[in-house]
């Protein structure tokens, strides 16, 4: 069997939920969380850390991406903070706030890691 895709394969892409599953955003937010849930458990705390920093980032990057694309792609606004204070007083697209939404409960979740952390490590 050869490396190349069929044309057949091309003319079938994989379903959209496919695609959104093996994502940087879905593998490290899925690593993040069983870490977190195993660390917890096990007392593991390099896994509660890992989780941390997994779901931290996650949730930064695609926050600032989805506010990125409102500002520059919807609103056409610079990249600066009057230009984002700008952007808001039109009304937000529904990918900005699908963006929002999925990202933010991962800052969440990150915040209350890091604070069960340290209050168990006094």
């Amino acid at each position: 069997m050869s490396a190349e895709k069929s044309p057949e394969a091309a003319k079938h892409p994989p379903p959209e939920a496919l695609r959104e599953a093996f994502t940087p955003t879905a593998i490290l937010s899925l690593f993040g969380s069983i870490a977190g849930i195993v660390g917890i458990l096990k007392g593991n705390d390099e896994l509660v850390k890992a989780s941390i920093i997994s779901l931290a980032v996650v949730s930064a990057g695609g926050t600032a991406i989805a506010l990125w694309e409102h500002v520059t792609e919807s609103a056409r606004e610079q990249w600066w903070i009057p230009g984002i204070v700008r952007s808001f007083r039109r009304k937000p697209e529904a990918n900005f706030w699908r963006g929002l939404l999925t990202h933010l409960p991962q800052g969440l979740l990150a915040l209350l890691l890091l604070l069960r952390f340290l209050k168990y490590k006094k």
